[in-house]
């Protein structure tokens, strides 16, 4: 797959895999490579190197390519498809085909004696009883995952095997088949587990890139469906501070023309949408905004900022929500205050007093008026809780109030950081004395817990019972061929060794809960790698220092230090292979052998578990930095797509409010309040109160009908307890009865000449779809039956 088609944990983790393709290079080429080394240096005799140096140079080119794409990808947070990924994918692709012209060239061109500009000498070489294209075997496994599929990937290394068969065959005439397969099915067997643990690997972050679309594709709608109750909430907190203030301050007797013409202006100025920044407000704009609130107002009115000269900046909804409830704070002064409580013959007094920390800012009003009960608030103080309270609680804020009768009020705005990390002694007091979970897997990071899971199913697949299955029978196959050379001098041990590594590997892959094996079969496991590899090597036959295939075990035991990793148990894996080493080392000293050989003899074995438990372990933790970077950019993109949509909605509902109140606030600004345009402000502001307090009545004929009768003199009250009324309930049925409830409260307003009519909307799932009050009686709408009950009649619709 084209790494243009991955996601970004995928993507990321096919970069890791080439990495991991350039380290077996380089490892396969320290330990095989100095066996090519020419004896001089002709050209013909470099011709080796020369044919060699694909397998060298490719991976190194892709692994810089891959390298400069995880690079940028850390710097500049981008996680999609770049030219470097284009790259790594082309030249591994290569290396592949290199590898496989390598094998048979080696395979057909001695055989058929074809003049080649390669002597078949050198040839024979690389195909030689040293078999380096053998070491390569795993390098070409790492390198398929990384860019072809799983089927692709085993047919791949399935065609490769009879290929290396056919030219140490033709390099080695005088050995038989069966000896000579044992190499190539060898490493054929290992490639196919390195295969097995890399595409199960991939597997799962494939998993998690689909889980991550979805998610996100959930996110953005429930974004959505926020953004239209921010938009709802913003905008009708702006009708209600400035559009419906001043159209208050028109009806109320006793209020200056002057302040009436200040607060239209200040309405029309808010009905247009403000431009956009760059989303943080310094000081000077914050200071020019307090300002702006008070100056116009009376001389009694005082602002003092003390605010940080330079540097200091706040988010901008921080700001916009402070200047806000102040101005909705200072509304109350002008509405209720009343006269100074030291002298009444003059309007109280009012101080705002602005100040601000590296990390905070604290907003005071304090008016010397007549105060109120705030257990038993008069009519129109709900503002306090709807515009001053919630209005900070929406940016993490918080606000408090003071007041008495007679004894003025006061009210504190206050903000602070929460991501800033300077200390507070009561923070600090709470965080020593909180309550924290023990250290364990409950403190765990929750995508490193799913992955870990994941990583223990994969034991239990199929793939791996059967590579179990196969690895047995093909070691059996081997202990048969070496039985036959006489390679043992007891055959005993090694059928005992056999059959316990079986029965260990029948147990690490069999199902257990949790997918987790108890204690005993894991630390028995890693008993199972030191006493078998005793067992195997110690009766080995001949003074050789080198054990060839008769060594099986130190293989054997690397495929159980694997399925150990993969249940988790990495420190019953590391002690298996720690066995591994002294069990060499100890066979090393009992048979007399060169000391060296305990190290080349399991450096191999060494590197691969190395790799396996950087992959098990590395991957987890790439996996859930790679979720932690992804989770914080896309609640940055969702916050910017949430930010535009709620600008967008408050746009539309903000220029229908316009088009509606644009021509009363101007006759505002601009005339002497007249009876008339006194009128039109009072039925204008019941209106748009109306869509606030009620808007399950919007854009119904329920609002025409409340304006024609507040004109006659009826006080019109509408009030929402349904909301959208969707509550999983029949469509048809809620669209009935909302027409049922906009019809019957429409003709209860038209029959009203005078007195009071309450409409209320009630609840989904009640009884009561809704009521209607007026002078006449009670009319109540049923949700079942569709009755109408008027005074102590029942009317059937």
């Amino acid at each position: 797959m084209h790494p243009r088609d991955l996601g970004p944990y995928a993507l990321h983790m096919q970069r890791l895999i080439v990495l991991a393709a350039v380290c077996a290079a380089v490892c396969t080429t320290i330990i095989s490579g100095p066996q090519l080394i020419p004896a001089s240096a002709s050209p013909s005799d470099l011709a080796q190197w020369v044919f060699y140096s694909p397998n060298l140079i490719l991976p190194l080119c892709a692994g810089a390519c891959a390298l400069a794409a995880i690079i940028k990808a850390v710097t500049a947070r981008r996680h999609t498809h770049m030219w470097t990924d284009t790259g790594w994918f082309i030249l591994t692709r290569l290396y592949l085909a290199c590898y496989l012209a390598l094998i048979v060239a080696c395979a057909i061109l001695p055989a058929m004696h074809l003049g080649s500009p390669v002597p078949p000498v050198y040839v024979h070489a690389i195909a030689s009883d040293t078999n380096p294209i053998l070491a390569l075997y795993p390098l070409a496994a790492i390198s398929s995952i990384a860019v072809l599929r799983g089927r692709s990937t085993a047919a791949y290394l399935s065609a490769i095997a009879p290929l290396q068969i056919i030219a140490m065959m033709s390099a080695n005439p005088d050995n038989k088949l069966l000896e000579t397969s044992v190499g190539p099915l060898y490493f054929l067997l290992v490639a196919m587990a390195n295969a097995g643990m890399l595409e199960w690997t991939l597997m799962i972050v494939r998993g998690l890139d689909q889980t991550r679309s979805n998610a996100r594709d959930a996110e953005r709608a429930l974004a959505g469906e926020r953004a239209q109750g921010r938009a709802r909430s913003r905008s009708n907190g702006l009708i209600h501070d400035y559009v419906l203030s001043a159209l208050i301050l028109a009806c109320k007797r006793g209020i200056d023309n002057i302040e009436v013409r200040a607060a239209a202006h200040s309405a029309l100025c808010a009905l247009v949408p403000a431009p956009p920044s760059n989303g943080f407000m310094d000081a000077t704009q914050m200071r020019g905004a307090f300002e702006a609130l008070v100056r116009p107002q009376q001389s009694r009115w005082k602002v003092t900022c003390h605010l940080p000269a330079q540097g200091w900046q706040i988010p901008a909804q921080v700001g916009t929500a402070l200047v806000s409830a102040t101005h909705e704070a200072l509304n109350n002064v002008r509405l209720h205050a009343g006269s100074d409580t030291s002298d009444p013959t003059q309007p109280a007094r009012c101080r705002v007093v602005v100040s601000a920390e590296v990390d905070s800012i604290r907003v005071t009003i304090t008016d010397t008026g007549q105060g109120f009960d705030l257990e038993h608030p008069t009519e129109g103080r709900h503002g306090v809780r709807r515009s001053i309270v919630n209005r900070m609680e929406s940016v993490r804020g918080h606000a408090t109030l003071v007041s008495q009768p007679g004894g003025g009020t006061c009210v504190t705005l206050e903000w602070h950081d929460p991501q800033s990390r300077r200390f507070r002694p009561r923070q600090a007091i709470r965080s020593a004395f909180a309550w924290r979970p023990r250290a364990g897997t409950r403190d765990k990071d929750p995508s490193r817990t799913a992955w870990d899971s994941q990583v223990r199913a994969a034991a239990e697949s199929r793939g791996a019972r059967l590579l179990v299955l196969v690895g047995v029978v093909f070691h059996s196959y081997m202990v048969a061929i070496e039985f036959s050379h006489g390679a043992y001098s007891h055959r005993g041990p090694v059928i005992l060794s056999l059959a316990i590594m079986a029965v260990a590997g029948t147990l690490l892959v069999a199902p257990w809960p949790d997918r987790v094996p108890p204690k005993l079969v894991t630390w028995g496991s890693a008993a199972v790698i030191g006493v078998s590899n005793l067992l195997v090597l110690t009766p080995i036959r001949g003074a050789s220092a080198w054990p060839g295939w008769s060594g099986w075990s130190a293989g054997a035991s690397m495929f159980l230090a694997a399925l150990l990793l993969l249940r988790q148990r990495t420190a019953e894996a590391v002690v298996g292979c720690v066995c591994f080493v002294v069990a060499v080392a100890a066979w090393v000293a009992l048979s007399g052998r060169p000391p060296g050989l305990v190290f080349t003899f399991t450096i191999g074995h060494i590197i691969t578990f190395i790799f396996w438990f950087a992959l098990v372990s590395w991957s987890g933790t790439v996996t859930s930095a790679i979720e932690r970077a992804l989770k914080a950019e896309e609640q940055a993109r969702l916050e910017r797509e949430l930010q535009v949509s709620i600008n967008s909605a408050m746009a539309v509902k903000l220029a229908d409010v316009s088009v509606r109140a644009r021509g009363t606030l101007e006759a505002l600004r601009d005339e002497e309040v007249t009876p008339e345009i006194a009128m039109e402000a009072r039925l204008l502001e019941a209106e748009l109160r109306d869509e606030i307090r009620a808007p399950f009545f919007t854009g119904t004929a329920v609002v025409e009908a409340a304006r024609r009768a507040r004109g006659r003199g009826v006080e019109v009250l509408l009030l929402d307890d349904r909301g959208n009324g969707d509550r999983g309930e029949d469509k048809e049925n809620e669209v009935r009865l909302r027409d049922l409830i906009v019809a019957r409260a429409t003709a209860a307003l038209d029959e009203a000449v005078a007195g009071r009519v309450v409409v209320r909307a009630c609840p989904a799932g009640r009884r009561w779809a809704a009521t209607i009050l007026t002078d006449a009686g009670l009319a109540v709408v049923e949700s079942e039956e569709s009755t109408v009950e008027v005074g102590k009649g029942t009317l059937r619709m």
